[in-house]
């Protein structure tokens, strides 16, 4: 009978799960649509709607997502108070649901809270502190709308204006990306404790990049000897860390393969045997070297541009065969078959030749880093004043790759034990089914029930795909300096021998404050290429 009612719960579990999972996934699909197209008003619509994970256990990655597309929108206020949320949720989901966790081991992972990945932990801080940034450099909070549920159930709407913010709140803000990135290097620190020897992800090269250009804009000799250190402590990051990534190095395999061992090497010999520098990586270390020296002039740069681009890499099933040891044995006419042998002839039955039991794991796309970006600056007259590098300094798609093959190999043996035991309760009811009716047509009718179970158990086991989906492929940053003046400026991208212009817009550089360009380029846009189409 518990047999039974398990089957029946799994088939039930099996059309709600299916069936949610493919309005997920198109779901997820839309979304990078519309925000490539920068259409972010439908985009916060998809994602609030009952199309986009409505299932509780997914709160958390709707937030993030919505909390994104604020951001995108420049909604920065309504972009923060959805961080906020999302982060107060994170540090909650660690309290474990065991209802969710039950239900995960007898199903698979999607029927658990989305708890995000380490790296997309760590990136919620590096958004909370940008926007931050953000609302000191906007000096106001964007006009918004609260909606009040009435006693009899309809909803009223309450504007809200815009806030123009005083000298004093917008300092609050700055010293608020401050303390974010002092809490984002606590998270980090437990991160390396649990992780210490294992060559996996548990340190973000941004974090230091992004705290020590925080703490320029604060500007005390304090917060400047502290940025100081983090582009040092850059150096280090870069060295021991990201280098098991292919963008920065070209013996990533290698370097991963003998992490263990390489505290005990020199550094001499592990740059000889274990690395081999890529044109990333010797930039990245350029524009390191760049800042710590422009720390010390008095002509500081004041351009400076966070640029991130793409999409992070698409997670994707994977369709893992297990084939099992085990020789085909016929019906024997005249005498019961006991259930080792029925076992044996299940399986057989329905896979064929060679028994086997089916499930999924996680994938990503690979995607290369084959695009260069510069900044081309032109004064009022349309002469080139100014070319400059924007710097590599966080590759996503990398980390998220790598940050799923180290869940590989413990996922496949969690999974492989779980669809393992969904086999043996649907053989013991398939033969539950032969012992009431011992003859061929018994075992027709049992055989008949195992492989309906068996494709019912593959199908249970689909792989968990959410993910931060509006995240980079990469995260870049330049600086340089610019007399006061109005100019016009562009992001030109490279790929191979193609060259092509994606954004272009005119900046008003001021003598006083820091000129900074927040650029989002989800999708590459050749937009001289569209004007002179138009123009034709």
């Amino acid at each position: 009978m518990l047999i039974k009612q398990l089957l029946s719960g799994l088939l039930l579990l099996l059309l709600v799960s299916c069936a949610s999972l493919k309005r997920n996934r198109d779901a997820q699909n839309e979304l990078k649509k519309l925000t490539a197209q920068g259409d972010f008003t439908k985009a916060i619509e998809l994602v609030k709607g009952d199309r986009f994970f409505p299932e509780e256990r997914s709160a958390l990655l709707k937030k993030l997502e919505l909390g994104t597309l604020y951001y995108l929108q420049g909604q920065f206020y309504q972009s923060l108070k959805t961080f906020d949320a999302a982060k107060e949720l994170s540090d909650k989901l660690f309290t474990e649901s065991v209802t969710k966790k039950l239900a995960a081991a007898i199903t698979n992972a999607n029927q658990d809270n989305y708890y995000g990945e380490k790296y997309e932990r760590s990136l919620l801080r590096f958004y909370l502190a940008l926007v931050h940034y953000n609302l000191y450099e906007s000096e106001s909070y964007e006009a918004y709308s609260l909606f009040e549920k009435l006693d009899n159930g309809k909803l009223r709407e309450k504007k809200i204006p815009q806030k123009t913010l005083s000298l004093k709140e917008r300092r609050q803000h700055l010293f608020s990306a401050r303390a974010m990135i002092l809490e984002w290097d606590s998270l980090l620190s437990n991160y390396k404790d649990a992780y210490a020897g294992r060559g996996i992800y548990k340190i973000d090269l941004i974090a230091k990049i992004i705290g020590a250009f925080i703490h320029e804009q604060i500007g005390t000799r304090a917060d400047r000897n502290i940025a100081k250190q983090l582009y040092k402590d850059a150096k280090g990051v870069l060295f021991k860390y990201y280098n098991l990534y292919p963008t920065y190095n070209a013996k990533f395999k290698s370097f991963s393969k003998n992490y263990e061992k390489l505290p005990k090497l020199g550094k001499n010999k592990i740059k000889k045997n274990y690395i081999v520098e890529t044109t990333h990586a010797k930039e990245l270390l350029k524009f390191i070297d760049i800042r710590l020296k422009n720390l010390k002039k008095k002509k500081k740069h004041n351009v400076k541009i966070v640029l991130k681009d793409g999409f992070v890499a698409k997670k994707l099933a994977k369709r893992t065969d297990f084939p099992l040891p085990m020789m085909r044995l016929g019906y024997v006419s005249g005498r019961e078959t006991d259930l080792f042998v029925f076992t044996l002839e299940m399986l057989a039955i329905s896979s064929g030749t060679k028994p086997t039991i089916s499930y999924e794991l996680p994938g990503i796309e690979e995607k290369k880093q084959d695009e260069d970006f510069f900044v081309v600056v032109k004064n009022f007259k349309g002469k080139e004043v100014k070319r400059e590098k924007i710097y590599l300094i966080n590759p996503v798609s990398d980390i998220a790759w790598q940050n799923l093959d180290e869940k590989t190999s413990s996922l496949n043996t969690k999974i492989g034990t779980r669809v393992a035991l969904k086999h043996v309760a649907a053989i013991l009811a398939a033969y539950k089914i032969y012992k009431a009716k011992p003859d061929a047509f018994g075992k027709i009718a049992a055989g008949l029930s195992y492989a309906a179970a068996n494709k019912a158990i593959a199908a249970s086991e689909r792989v968990d795909l959410r993910q931060w989906t509006t995240l980079p492929h990469n995260m870049r940053m330049g600086s340089f300096y610019l007399a006061p003046g109005v100019y016009d400026i562009s992001i030109e991208v490279k790929t191979g021998p193609s060259t092509f212009i994606t954004w272009r817009n005119k900046i008003t550089v001021d003598k006083k404050k820091v000129t900074f360009l927040d650029l989002n380029l989800y999708q590459s846009k050749n937009i001289l290429a569209k004007k002179e189409k138009k123009n034709k």
